[in-house]
């Protein structure tokens, strides 16, 4: 009989003030003045922790350093939204091949009809 092998990666951004992946392989940036601070006058549900705070009209986002491969991969993305401003097609998440190629990326969005 021949067995496989099946290599589990987890990643978690919990973004507590952090850009970090709680395992310490998929660190992140903040892009064009994202930040992960709690401000109650823009974000009116707060618990514990910090959001992750993105402004599309400046093309703010997080981006992860190492390239986490999804491709052919099953994978879960969880996050809580709350969105201010909503309208056309907003990026949730993306990853592409390459910086410069086209048709070889995809995208998860939320979408507003």
């Amino acid at each position: 009989a021949t067995s496989t092998a099946t290599t589990i990666t987890y990643v978690l951004w919990s973004f507590d003030n952090v850009t970090t992946d709680l395992y310490g392989n998929y660190n992140g940036e903040l892009v064009n003045g994202a930040t992960c601070t709690v401000s109650s006058s823009t974000i009116p549900y707060l618990g514990q922790g910090y959001p992750l705070g993105l402004t599309s009209s400046l093309n703010q986002s997080f981006q992860v350093s190492t390239f986490l491969n999804l491709a052919s991969t099953s994978f879960t993305i969880e996050a809580w939204i709350y969105s201010t401003v909503v309208t056309g097609d907003n990026g949730i998440m993306g990853q592409c091949d390459c910086t410069s190629c086209e048709n070889k990326c995809f995208f998860f969005f939320d979408s507003i009809q």
